[in-house]
C-alpha cells in the first residue's frame, strides 16, 4: 500500500490512444501512476476535482492539437490553478513557432512525437 501512495501522479492528454497506452506503461516502470485522458474537457473537469480534493499532482503531459480544446489554451488553465506543475508539451506538429509558444506560455518542457521514454523521463 505504501508504495503506491509513494508514486508520482501524471496527468497525460492525448487523443492518440497508442501513445497513451505506451507512456502510460512507460511510467508506470518508472513509478509513476498515469491519469490518461483523450481530451482536454474530462482532463480540466479532473483537474478542479483533483484541486477541491487537494490531490497533489508530479506532472502534467499535454498535447498541443487536441479535438475539443486549443493544448495551449489548457496550459494556461493549468499553470493557473497549479503554478507550480511542471507542464511538459508533445506534439506531432512540430516547429520552432509552436516551440517558442510553448515556452512563452510557461510549457516546462516540449518534446515532438515520436520521442522515447527517457527524453520523457
Amino acid at each position: 500500500m505504501n508504495a503506491i501512495a509513494a508514486e508520482k501522479k501524471v496527468l497525460l492528454i492525448d487523443d492518440e490512444a497508442s501513445l497513451r497506452r505506451s507512456v502510460s506503461v512507460g511510467l508506470m516502470q518508472q513509478g509513476y501512476q498515469t491519469e490518461p485522458f483523450e481530451n482536454g474537457m474530462k482532463a480540466l473537469q479532473t483537474l478542479e476535482m483533483f484541486k477541491r480534493k487537494n490531490i497533489p499532482l508530479d506532472y502534467a503531459i499535454v498535447d498541443i492539437k487536441l479535438p475539443d480544446i486549443d493544448g495551449l489554451k489548457l496550459l494556461k488553465v493549468i499553470k493557473f490553478n497549479y503554478p507550480n506543475l511542471p507542464v511538459i508539451m508533445i506534439t506531432g506538429y512540430g516547429s520552432e513557432a509552436m516551440h517558442e509558444e510553448a515556452t512563452s506560455q510557461h510549457a516546462d518542457a516540449y518534446l515532438e512525437k515520436p520521442f522515447s521514454m527517457d527524453d520523457l523521463a
